[in-house]
């Protein structure tokens, strides 16, 4: 459930709870002050019930559904943006600030790795990061602009080819980024006949593998 839907609902309990406290001070009213239980109870009853029926507010979330669809619609008419998801748009109604990731919009989406800022471990050198980054790094994605930048800067690190012809390193296969685990997952073989299982990513998905 949304938010907007959540908060929809919050609405829709607080009116059926009002119009319960106002049935049950018609009710007292008809029975008590005008003798309603006494000339006619079942006649008291049903006026009180109606007002409660009356109050309750079953097709709002339905006419807010349609009207979200209406304002999809309108929004792919006369903005070209379409909506895919009108749970998604329901959130953005929601909000009272939006902070959003201008990459490849209000610029290039172009990234570049400065080989001089590579932070190394203790018995690593900055090329070793490149030459592992590289080998879990698929090829073929030329669109996808980290693994672009990754391997245009291992093109341009002479120690680290060295290094890849050294060790005959192999890319065996490449399981490529999970938006639910956060990385990248390559099987390297080496000139020993050792696999390595290198990982690309968050760091924190990169050393906790519990989630998958």
């Amino acid at each position: 459930e949304s938010f907007f839907y959540k908060k929809i609902m919050f609405v829709v309990k607080a009116v059926i709870l009002t119009s319960l406290f106002l049935v049950i001070a018609v009710l007292l009213v008809l029975g008590l002050a005008y003798d309603g239980f006494e000339d006619d109870a079942k006649e008291a009853v049903l006026s009180a019930l109606s007002i409660m029926i009356a109050a309750i507010p079953i097709a709002l979330p339905l006419v807010l559904q349609v009207n979200m669809a209406l304002g999809a619609a309108y929004l792919a008419k006369v903005h070209n943006a379409i909506v895919t998801s009108i749970p998604a748009l329901q959130d953005i109604a929601s909000m009272s600030i939006l902070c959003s990731d201008k990459t490849g919009t209000l610029t290039t989406a172009k990234m570049s790795i400065i080989p001089d800022s590579v932070f190394v471990a203790d018995d690593f050198e900055r090329c070793d990061v490149l030459l592992f980054a590289s080998l879990c790094s698929n090829p073929d994605k030329k669109d996808d602009p980290i693994d672009r930048a990754v391997l245009q800067a291992f093109e341009a690190d002479e120690a680290g080819k060295e290094k890849l012809q050294d060790m005959e390193y192999k890319q065996e296969s490449v399981i490529g980024f999970n938006p639910e685990v956060k990385r990248t997952v390559g099987f390297v073989s080496d000139k020993n006949g050792k696999t390595w299982t290198i990982a690309k990513g968050l760091p924190a998905k990169v050393l906790d593998t519990t989630a998958g």
